[in-house]
């Protein structure tokens, strides 16, 4: 399970900058993602939250292999500007969904 944010420059948004998060984990032979948007709250250290609902995708594969095999080659290819966070943080529920 790894969260991932992006908080710069982003050419697609009208005002070229914000904040988006990044979301994968495996379970077996289950495959999740999460992203979307995302609020940051404080500083250096501080926490992030999903601003709405996260767009996800969910995969399911025949072997657990296989499902290994998509979580390693996904995982680099959509998290390419993507800066990881550290273990214990994660990006929270939005309190309005």
């Amino acid at each position: 399970m790894a969260y991932f944010v992006l908080v710069g420059r982003i050419d697609e948004n009208v005002q070229k900058f914000g904040a988006r998060g990044y979301f994968i984990a495996r379970k077996g032979k289950t495959l999740v993602r999460k992203w979307g948007p995302v609020i940051a709250i404080g500083g250096l250290g501080g926490s992030f939250r999903w601003k709405g609902a996260p767009r996800i995708k969910i995969d399911k594969y025949r072997t657990e292999a296989a499902a290994s095999r998509a979580y390693s080659s996904i995982k680099p290819r959509g998290t390419r500007r993507y800066s990881p966070l550290p273990s214990a943080t994660r990006i929270l529920r939005s309190r309005n969904t």
